[in-house]
């Protein structure tokens, strides 16, 4: 059961008629989108300058549900409590995922990542990068997982007390292990700061591993 509320929000009534909500829905997968082709001119050359058109949209689907592709280009996508794969990207905005568990991939190119881990099931992967912004990943203390973290131009922390490497003209990298490493998580990002926290559980750390010294012979494999 899925249920889907869509906004609109125009400067007036006119306006809103510019821009077409599409919803494809099919027994076994479901789809919406904006379509602002009626926003531009007759001629069709360029865009009208200024006014106010937005769109909002709210989605509830299964929790455990697969969220394939949610993108955006202008604004900001908030996820929570998905249990499947979720792929989430935006251009110019922020994206933010809590209660998460499985399969993730969530960027932005000019924005923050903000994602929050409740559990990390294994055989998961999880992928979170940035241009210019930062990332905050939140995971288990006692999590299992491989960190792959790199930046251009950014510093990298972590609370599970793995080294970070800086680079002898330019950048800094993280590469090491929490427990046995099954889940792995790859961040990036070109200009910005790179966190790795834990949860306020209670739960005692896993033990790390510092990888680094393996990072290139590793990483054909990663990719």
């Amino acid at each position: 059961e899925v249920k889907l509320i869509a906004i609109k929000t125009a400067d007036t009534k006119e306006r809103l008629d510019e821009v077409e909500i599409k919803v494809d829905s099919k027994p076994d997968s479901f789809s919406v989108e904006s379509n602002y082709n009626n926003w531009k001119q007759k001629n069709g050359e360029s865009w009208r300058n200024g006014g106010r058109l937005v769109v909002e949209f709210q989605l509830m689907i299964p929790r455990g549900a697969v969220l394939n592709e949610v993108e955006t280009v202008n604004g900001s996508v908030t996820v929570s409590n998905f249990a499947n794969v979720t792929k989430v990207s935006a251009v110019n905005g922020t994206v933010r995922a809590s209660n998460l568990r499985g399969t993730a991939d969530l960027s932005t190119v000019n924005g923050e990542v903000i994602a929050d881990f409740t559990a990390l099931d294994p055989g998961s992967k999880i992928s979170l990068g940035t241009v210019n912004g930062k990332v905050n990943l939140t995971i288990p203390s006692d999590s299992n997982a491989t960190l792959k973290v790199d930046s251009l131009n950014g510093n990298i922390t972590n609370d599970f007390g793995l080294p970070v490497r800086k680079g002898k003209y330019v950048g800094r990298d993280l590469y090491g292990k929490i427990g046995s490493g099954d889940v792995r998580i790859k961040i990036e990002s070109v200009n910005g700061e790179l966190k790795i926290l834990r949860q306020n559980d209670g739960k005692s750390l896993n033990p790390a591993t510092n990888l680094l010294p393996n990072k290139e012979k590793d990483d054909e494999d990663w990719d």
